[in-house]
């Protein structure tokens, strides 16, 4: 489609549907960028995203800094998420999530600033149950996650998971090392 023929097509779209201004595209024309508005068809579906962490700011760790980007960056585009964590005694002022299920926190043995949230298979559940997410994005493979994998396919949603930190190595360092093995399946 030459340049013209984009624009009309806009302009023509433009007149049928009331569109509002966030969901504006850029095409290209003649080496320059023109504001056009956008189409129905373009936008992506908003998802209802679950996500399952066992670390969360106000903590200070790659992970929960990282999360909480991911967090806010998901919500700016539209998308409805449910934050399943551990209880904390301080709170995180810089999201707020739709939903957001809390589960009681075990510290870590020998470090006490450290902790994991404890497997409530009802409580996760029930929160699937009522934000009926799309799909759940296990963030911390330890038992919060299993415990939310149990829950999605009982359930048959979706479940992804990102693995970036080797925990069955660092449970050796946490005088878990009978974890190992666990952690590893």
């Amino acid at each position: 489609m030459d340049g013209a023929m984009q624009s009309s097509y806009a302009t023509a779209l433009l007149k049928q549907q009331q569109l509002p201004e966030s969901f504006q595209f850029f095409f290209k024309q003649k080496q320059q960028l023109s504001n056009t508005h956008s189409l129905h068809d373009l936008v992506r579906p908003r998802l209802k995203i679950a996500i399952v962490t066992e670390t969360w700011p106000p903590e200070i760790n790659g992970v929960a800094l990282s999360l909480l980007q991911l967090c806010q960056g998901l919500q700016k585009q539209g998308h409805k998420i449910l934050l399943i964590r551990p209880e904390q005694k301080a709170k995180c002022h810089d999201f707020t999530p739709e939903q957001e299920c809390l589960v009681m926190s075990q510290a870590i043995p020998k470090y006490p600033t450290l902790q994991f949230g404890w497997p409530q298979y009802l409580k996760v559940s029930k929160a699937f149950e009522k934000f009926v997410p799309d799909v759940v994005h296990i963030v911390t493979e330890g038992p919060l996650g299993l415990t939310a994998m149990q829950a999605a396919k009982a359930k048959s949603i979706p479940v992804s998971s990102g693995f970036h930190s080797p925990f069955q190595d660092f449970s050796r360092f946490f005088d878990l090392a009978f974890l190992v093995k666990p952690i590893q399946k």
